[in-house]
């Protein structure tokens, strides 16, 4: 498992990150705002200034006011490069096996950098923020020592160690830079800058502290600022040679070559003289304080980098620039600034894979079954639940159900395959450990599914809390140390109730923070529960801003600006609600909690201002410790009585089951029959042995009555007579013992067959008491079954036989034992179970309130963070205030940095057919329990790296090619281990069977109507799923139908790259006719392509409407304008960017030339996901735009033949 996990790790390094975009120079950024602009000098120009130096715009802009106040902070990225520089330098060392191409768009596109590091609005170093690019190093090392050399991968950290206490160096130390004097010519080449080599002066010093390479890369610099063209920023990349690299950047002609440089405006005029760190040559090369950084320290440490990586060949010189991320940052109270936090310029995922294959104690109940060797799954433990619907219904009976539900509306219960999973999970999970899968195609309900697993595990705690005398009784033990001279302290939680975290975890941002916004959302409940329900609504309130909501039940963390809103919404509070911290303080002074249902904080489920203010004499909210309890355990009677009615329902329909067995009557009367047999056997016998006691008797008084027939005298010696009473005797005597040993015989026969007779009738007894009982039983369970039926008709199952016979659709669509009366019983236990939890945070508020605090310092961050098992306590309380906190798995090895394995009671992974095998270890090394939810047939995870360099790996790190991150998912591991599952008969491009076995598949869409879920239904699923959407007319009640869907067919040979411009032009005249003639909202459509170079041909075919210019009469211009941006911006991509998106309306651009478009083609139908993907994103009408016969020619596209074909004809 460790060998697979660094295999993992290896591949992380290299996986390059992109650095912020530039700022759009259109005037729309307002002043004091985020500001990203890029630093590069010109040729012929002076140096421009950096944005904390006199003469930058910045200098002089204050920073957007916070309540305390505010500065600036900039984070520097020196040596950006294309990020697909590193992907095409990979791939021309190993090539690509796989044909790979970008045509999606999946690669990242963008820059990347060298290094970066943050400094403040002095332009000073800010301690522990220097990072250095891993990739860029990683990518050096194949070079040198080369894949071949042993720990070729090892020494990043020190490498990145020495360099950023390198930078540090550099910049405590006066570097007197000097440019050459406008009055006089550039130094030739040989000749030396002023200054640069006398005592203490830069080239010196440079060479002191960073070498060779640093010092020609600014001697160049230097040279070029006034003497000619300035690319030469990278000098020292190519060897230290400035004049050949000016002269190639210059070009032959050495005329200017000048680059844009984003919002950095140089000023005019020649480059002054004077040292450009303000020091004189023969200052103190030393100071113990950072002094600002330049420009040359930049270039400086660039070329020190490459040069450390080895990636000297990789980086362009004239590529390289300085862009700089200058944003505000607000005060503290007490004047201080938060720490700042190191760029994001690597993969987060090679820490936490170390960590976890270091781990002494383990890897955990679910991480160990995630890496479970391929050659370990006994696939024949697998139960495929299509083949066998009993075991769904098994599975759902009512004990197995759990008794706390999400308050979802009375009659809208989990769809079988929902409550399936549901109770598995619980079933495997609840009361150990280990890893669940759930398949979840387009539109299944995963959202849903979660919630209820959600109520079931804040259930369970509360049955832990219920138990409690009190609510202090749920700390014992503390965790002190000290920081800033200070003790500090947090009182630990007891075990029974920890072990319920849950942390939603996705590498989908839009995923794990829909969760998080939706479960407090006033939507995410039935509208009958709003007027109870309610959980510190007002921090709910703070937390969501303006949307309506219900309870505090969910948090977004995650990225450092997802903890800071988090700390300021919900813990300090906004101006119209108060905080967390406020209100346990009060709490712990004995105020009263005012927390109304929902219902009358949100009258109408309006948002806007926030919630409604709570009416004066408003009685508080109850929150006695005991009356929680009470109410707590007096739901859970209620809700048992009605699931034990459910349940003997169940129990009857398996008594009559198992009466279709042998007839128990018949078998009693065959046991009495045999009973009267073995009697008259015993009679038979009886009646023997008394002939045989006659017979012996008999024989007896012979042998007595000839024994005093003897002989007497001489002649009982002697003679004839004696000889004969001899003979006599002993004839006598051998009968006598021949009918003594028959009477024997017949004696242990008697006894023989009158205990068979005896145990035949008692078998017969039995038989007929249990012919009674199995009759009795049978009346009864028959009396059930019909009142079952008759009091549940739309929920009760019918018998086995009924259900094995139903069809798929009958049975996927039902939800059995699910009557509105037990529904509304479970939800009522979930909501007093929050009430539970309310009324422990009121007795316990000072303790929590004091663990919290401590835990605000490590999400702010700030100094005196808890160390790692006191940190441990402090999340254990959050989790007992909040029961859910969502993070991408590229913040989760932050967040959580502190807590170990199995730390975490459950991971909940959402759209993990999406995520990286790697991507979810980290997550999966801290969780006791985990479920994976998402479909590996939808669009796969995207790796940077090419296939080439994970093959590379792979061998030599001697693990076997199923852990490939190319081919396979996070998904497509859990769902190995998943004994209830089925399998899926996908086929291959190239027609080949390729089956796929998912884990605990949810059946019933409720998305797409048809024929798109006819469609998705045939490309991915092999009919898996059973359509359950309700139908309603388009584009609303009271309007006209608008055309069904259709294949708008375009035949043209006019073709730029993949865009075709009459496909433009068709799309063009269908989106005049549904938005601007019938009215349609951009909000309900989408535009999708496989291709880039197509959606950026539909984006400037809608912004060539003009619609901007031309709103609809009644439409506001302003708030037009801007949903027609949003439109352009959000909802015009490729496939792979909607993916967990959906609208109304979906357009699919096809694009491609008809001739030379083959390969693209061919790219776009390899496999099923992208097409599944487009088609299952359109609810309502789905319209392909594109030459119908090039691409009925496809894999999986020529099963969309039967959508309706429209020519498309060019108006004139």
């Amino acid at each position: 498992m460790a060998d697979v996990l660094r295999y993992w790790r290896a591949v992380e390094l290299f996986d390059p990150q992109t650095i912020p975009r530039l700022t759009r120079a259109d005037g729309r950024r307002k002043p004091g705002r985020e500001l990203v602009q890029q630093v590069q000098p010109v040729p012929g120009r002076p140096l421009p200034p950096l944005p904390w130096e006199p003469g930058h715009h910045l200098a002089g802009e204050q920073p957007e006011r916070g309540r305390y106040g505010s500065s600036w902070r900039h984070t520097v990225f020196g040596g950006v490069f294309p990020v697909a520089a590193i992907h095409d330098s990979l791939a021309a060392r190993f090539g690509n096996p796989d044909g790979e191409q970008d045509h999606g768009g999946r690669r990242k596109s963008g820059d990347t950098a060298l290094f970066a590091f943050t400094v403040d609005d002095q332009g000073c170093l800010l301690e522990g923020t220097v990072v250095v690019n891993a990739c860029a190093w990683a990518t050096g090392r194949i070079s040198d020592p080369g894949p071949g050399a042993p720990g070729w991968l090892d020494g990043f950290d020190h490498a990145a160690t020495d360099c950023a206490e390198a930078v540090d160096l550099l910049t405590r130390r006066h570097v007197p830079y000097v440019l050459p004097s406008p009055t006089r010519a550039a130094p030739a080449a040989g000749q030396e800058t002023q200054g640069g080599q006398q005592p203490g002066g830069w080239k010196t010093v440079l060479r002191e502290v960073l070498g060779s390479a640093a010092e020609g890369a600014v001697a160049a610099l230097l040279a070029g600022a006034v003497a000619g063209p300035l690319g030469a920023v990278g000098a020292g990349l190519v060897g230290g040679a400035a004049r050949p690299l000016l002269r190639r950047v210059s070009g032959p002609d050495g005329g200017d070559d000048r680059r844009e440089t984003g919002n950095a405006e140089p000023a005019d005029g020649p480059a002054p003289a004077p040292p450009l760190s303000g020091a004189t040559p023969g200052s103190d090369d030393a100071s113990g304080d950072p002094r600002a950084v330049q420009l040359p320290d930049l270039v400086a440490f660039a070329a020190h980098v490459a040069d450390v990586c080895g990636v000297s060949d990789l980086v362009v010189p004239e590529r390289l620039a300085v862009r700089i991320e200058s944003r505000p940052v607000h005060h503290k109270k007490d004047g201080s600034l938060p720490d700042p936090e190191p760029a994001f310029l690597n993969s987060l995922f090679p820490a936490d894979l170390e960590r976890a294959a270091s781990d002494p104690g383990g890897y955990g109940a679910a991480l160990t079954a995630y890496l479970r060797d391929p050659a370990a799954i006994d696939v024949a433990e697998r139960t495929d639940v299509r083949d066998d619907p009993l075991a769904t219904l098994y599975g759902v009976r009512p004990a197995a159900v759990p008794p706390g539900r999400w308050p979802a509306p009375a009659g809208h219960p989990l769809a079988l395959s929902q409550q399936f999973a549901v109770n598995e999970i619980v079933a495997e999970l609840m009361g150990g450990s280990g890893l669940f899968s759930v398949n979840g195609p387009p539109g299944t309900g995963k959202s849903t599914l979660l919630r209820d697993l959600i109520a079931a595990i804040i259930v369970e705690r509360a049955q832990a809390l219920a138990e409690l005398p009190r609510p202090q009784a749920a700390f014992h033990g503390t965790r002190t140390w000290t920081a800033d001279g200070r003790t500090n302290t947090v009182q630990v939680p007891v075990p029974a109730v920890t072990g319920h975290e849950i942390v939603v975890a996705s590498s989908n941002n839009g995923a794990v923070e829909n969760i998080t916004v939706e479960l407090p959302s006033l939507e995410a409940i039935g509208e009958e529960w709003r007027a109870e329900a309610s959980y510190f609504l007002e921090q709910a309130a703070g937390l969501l801003g303006d949307t309506p909501v219900w309870g505090a039940v969910a948090a977004p963390l995650g990225k450092a600006e997802k903890r800071r809103e988090f700390v300021q919404r919900f813990w300090w509070g906004g101006t119209s609600e108060t905080g967390m911290q406020r209100l346990l303080q009060d709490l712990e002074q004995g105020g009263l909690l005012h927390d109304p249902p929902a219902a009358g904080r949100f009258p109408g489920g309006r948002g806007g201002d926030g919630p409604a203010p709570v009416p004066p004499g408003t009685a508080p909210t109850p929150t006695g410790w005991q009356d929680a309890v009470r109410r707590f355990r007096a739901a859970l009677r209620d809700e048992a009585a009605l699931r034990a009615a459910r349940d003997e329902a169940f129990c009857s329909l398996a008594v009559l089951d198992l009466s279709a067995g042998p007839d128990a009557a018949a078998e009693a009367e065959r046991l009495e029959r045999q009973w009267a047999a073995e009697h008259r056997r015993y009679e038979e016998a009886q009646a023997a042995a008394r002939s045989a006691a006659a017979e012996a008797r008999h024989a007896e008084a012979a042998v007595e009555a000839h024994a005093r027939t003897r002989p007497r005298g001489l002649s009982r010696w002697y003679g004839s007579a004696a000889r004969v009473w001899e003979e006599t005797d002993r004839l006598l005597r051998t009968e006598h013992a021949r009918r003594h040993a028959e009477w024997s015989a017949a004696q242990g026969m008697e006894q023989e067959t009158a205990a068979r007779a005896v145990a035949a009738r008692q078998a017969a007894e039995r038989a007929r008491l249990e012919a009674r009982q199995r009759a009795d039983e049978e009346e009864t369970a028959r009396q059930r079954v019909r009142a079952a039926r008759d009091e549940w008709p739309d929920r009760f199952p019918g018998d086995f036989d009924e259900w094995a016979a139903k069809t798929d659709e009958e049975r996927e669509l039902s939800a059995p034992w699910a009557d509105e009366e037990w529904v509304r019983a479970r939800t009522r236990v979930f909501l007093a179970a929050l009430d539970l939890h309310r009324a422990f945070v009121a007795g316990a508020a000072g303790t929590i309130r004091r663990n919290l605090r401590h835990l605000v310092r490590k999400l702010r961050p700030e100094p005196g963070a808890p160390p790692p098992d006191a940190e441990l306590a402090a999340w254990q309380t959050l989790f007992l205030v909040i029961p859910v906190v969502s993070t991408t798995f590229a913040s989760c090895g932050r967040l959580l940095e502190s807590l170990g394995s199995e730390a975490l009671g459950w991971v909940l992974v959402d759209e993990a057919g999406q995520s990286t095998p790697q991507a979810a270890a980290g997550a999966l090394w801290r969780a006791r329990r985990a479920v994976m939810v998402g479909d590996p047939l939808q669009l796969e995870p995207i790796t940077q790296v090419p296939r080439g360099v994970q093959e590379l790996l792979c061998g030599g790190y001697g693990v076997p090619s199923e852990w490939l991150p190319a081919d396979t998912s996070a998904q497509a591991l859990a769902d190995r281990v998943n004994c209830w599952g089925t399998t899926v008969d996908t086929r291959r491009a190239d027609g080949e069977a390729a089956p796929v076995w998912v884990g605990a598949p949810l059946r019933v869409h409720r998305r797409c109507e048809e024929p798109m879920f006819t469609f998705s239904n045939a490309i991915a699923y092999d009919g898996l799923m059973v359509y359950g959407t309700s139908e309603a007319s388009f584009p609303g009640p009271g309007r006209a139908p608008y055309s069904e869907s259709c294949w708008v067919d375009v035949t043209s040979d006019d073709a730029e790259g993949n865009w075709v411009p009459a496909e433009g032009r068709a799309l063009a005249r269908m989106l005049e006719k549904l938005h601007r003639e019938t009215g349609v909202d951009l909000g309900r459509i989408r535009v999708l392509s496989p291709f880039r170079d197509v959606v950026a041909g539909c984006r400037r075919t809608v912004r060539d409407l003009d619609w901007v210019r031309h709103p609809p009469p009644g439409a506001d211009a302003r708030a037009y304008r801007a949903q027609v941006n949003d439109f352009v911006g959000g909802s015009v991509g490729t496939v792979h960017t909607m993916q967990g998106k959906e609208a109304d309306v979906v357009f699919l651009v096809l694009g491609t030339h008809p001739r030379r478009g083959a390969g693209a083609r061919r790219w776009a139908a390899e496999k099923p996901n992208l097409l599944n993907v487009a088609v299952s994103r359109a609810k309502r009408r789905f319209f392909v735009i594109g030459n119908r016969d090039q691409w009925l020619k496809e894999p999986y596209f020529h099963l969309l033949a039967d959508l309706r074909p429209r020519t498309w004809t060019p108006r004139s």
